[in-house]
């Protein structure tokens, strides 16, 4: 009986795989046979230009047809080409790995810090970590950052649009949220004994100005280059402004780059203004 129990257990696990398949979008499997397809106890995965895989989920079908193959392809390029040879890669709002993870896949000789505070996209972000066997050179903290040490509450179930919930933010309409502890980079980089950082990525959806004044001494000490997503709507919700970020960002030494390749209008790269980085170029 525990036999038959077991046998129908199998069929029901291996009839939902089927079924889960069997909802892959049609532009995924234009780009992708079987081979580049694993599935796993943690989900299925698939595989990227750069070799990476990648936990399927719901809404990657409409994601791919929008993005490609590869999120923010040049964005991607150019933490590449800044990271020198052993960097290290800071990940402000890593989401599920698709700035880490393609970097690690493509560079063995990189370390990652990935930030992901919303519990369900951080278990996809360590999911893909381990699937791609990166435990080791990618580290993922839950915390939230910000200028200062505390909790607040955080928005999970807004996809890529998950941000803080603080006094200034404005919160959507509705929506699930959670608790979450938020620390500073400054007291991160003490506690991690001060990491060589050579580039700095960050979106988090309106809290970048907050997160950069929290880790004004570790830009200062290490003057890395920033990959920063900056939209004036995410910022409001804060109290702050595309204005003011680039006049706190010039105050402690920091220009943005004149060449900005062919990245988003969204993001922009910021360098020290002399010249003093631990990026490449």
């Amino acid at each position: 009986q525990n036999v038959d129990r077991l046998e129908s257990a199998r069929r029901l696990s291996l009839h939902a795989i089927v079924r889960r398949l069997s909802t892959l979008s049609g532009f995924l499997f234009r780009q992708y046979d079987f081979s580049d397809l694993l599935i796993t106890r943690n989900g299925i995965f698939f595989r990227n230009p750069w070799g990476a895989f990648f936990a399927y989920l719901p809404a990657w079908g409409a994601y791919l047809a929008e993005f490609g193959e590869l999120h923010e392809a040049e964005e991607l390029l150019l933490l590449d080409s800044l990271l020198p040879e052993g960097g290290n890669l800071l990940d402000v709002g890593a989401n599920v790995g698709t700035h880490s993870i393609n970097l690690a896949c493509r560079r063995p000789d990189i370390r990652c810090f990935a930030f992901e505070p919303v519990p369900t996209t951080r278990g996809y972000l360590q999911a893909n970590i381990e699937v791609n066997g990166l435990q080791d050179r990618i580290a993922v903290y839950g915390e939230a950052l910000g200028e200062e040490e505390g909790e607040c509450r955080i928005t999970v179930d807004q996809y890529t649009d998950n941000r803080l919930l603080t006094n200034s933010a404005a919160a959507p309409t509705s929506g699930a949220s959670a608790m979450v502890r938020v620390t500073t980079l400054d007291q991160w980089h003490e506690q991690e004994a001060r990491p060589p950082i050579s580039v700095l990525k960050m979106d988090v959806e309106g809290g970048e100005l907050a997160a950069l004044k929290g880790a004004e001494a570790l830009l200062k000490r290490e003057r890395p280059a920033l990959l920063l997503e900056i939209v004036e709507e995410h910022l409001g919700r804060f109290g702050s402004s595309k204005r003011e970020l680039f006049q706190w960002l010039s105050s402690i030494g920091y220009v943005a780059r004149a060449d900005q390749g062919g990245i988003l209008p969204t993001n922009t790269l910021f360098v020290p203004s002399d010249g003093e980085s631990g990026a490449k170029g």
